[in-house]
């Protein structure tokens, strides 16, 4: 079954990530910080908590709608969860108090010191579900099948409920930033952690549901590369990790798959961003587009 479609009216849809309900945040820090919880009463409250978030976005006329990824506090979460060969490392000092994906060390803040700094005073980040960073250490394997399973089964009993017809959930992509101290080379690194999470790219379309990659980097990183790479080494990078992706998608159905790529939530003078022009030819040219069947990665 591909993507629906409608000569009738616009389908709509959006993103995927929705704000998290007060005691489903809050119980989500207490998850991060390693406190225990009630698993049972946390579990129910999830269900219930999808539950009206798709009730919610049908009554909103949105067609394809998503869990809100209620489950799903941050990438870093994210990995912790379901992939096996991370361990956490406390950083020097205690974890920071994030600042978000702001780009601190980006050509905007440099060139509006002044703004930024007063957003940091003011810091929209400041109560965001917080957990040491990850660092590769062994053999990555997927371990969220348990999960997968239950936000796929909480999506779909939502959707029936709600009189959904569609829906999609997102994937983080293949592509981390993440410290890698077990695999000789990036290439081994990336491509072992795109082998990992194909198994939860499969299980999303074997549920009958459209899956969205997430890869935010793909253009966020431009603020803080641009300082050091030219646009020309940039879109080499940007077309290296576009067929590490294609790679973990091959032979996937293409016509279940949609992708998310973004600036992040940066509050701030955005006059650096790449623009669409210098990247839109990587994804959609035939050549090395995203969803190449069997591609290898590139160096």
């Amino acid at each position: 079954m591909s993507v629906r479609r409608s000569v009738d009216q616009i389908r709509t849809t959006h993103t995927g990530s929705l704000p998290r309900p007060p005691d489903m945040l809050e119980t989500l820090h207490q998850l991060a910080a390693g406190h225990s919880i009630d698993l049972a009463a946390y579990e129910s409250a999830l269900t219930r908590h999808v539950a009206d978030i798709v009730k919610r976005q049908v009554e909103a006329r949105i067609n394809t709608v998503s869990d809100g990824e209620c489950s799903k506090p941050s990438f870093q979460h994210y990995v912790a969860e379901r992939l096996a060969g991370f361990e956490p490392r406390m950083p020097e000092g205690g974890l920071p108090v994030p600042t978000g994906p702001m780009g601190l060390d980006g050509r905007d803040a440099l060139m509006f010191p002044d703004f930024y700094r007063n957003v940091l005073e003011h810091n929209p980040f400041r109560n965001t579900v917080r957990m040491a960073p990850r660092v590769c250490v062994g053999p990555i394997r997927y371990v969220g099948h348990d999960k997968l399973r239950r936000d796929i089964e909480n999506l779909k009993t939502a959707m029936v409920a709600a009189g959904a017809d569609e829906g999609f959930m997102p994937a983080s992509a293949p592509i981390t930033a993440l410290q890698n101290d077990y695999y000789a080379t990036e290439e081994e690194f990336i491509t072992a952690y795109g082998d990992a999470m194909r198994e939860e790219y499969q299980a999303i379309l074997d549920a009958g549901l459209i899956l969205q990659i997430d890869f935010p980097m793909l253009v966020s990183r431009w603020d803080t590369a641009s300082r050091t790479m030219s646009l020309a080494d940039y879109r080499k990078w940007a077309e290296g990790r576009i067929a590490y992706l294609s790679y973990a998608l091959r032979g996937l159905p293409e016509d279940r798959i949609r992708f998310h790529t973004c600036y992040g939530v940066n509050f701030g003078p955005r006059v650096s961003d790449l623009q669409l022009e210098n990247i839109l030819d990587l994804i959609f040219d035939p050549g090395r587009r995203l969803f190449v069947r069997g591609r290898q990665p590139a160096a």
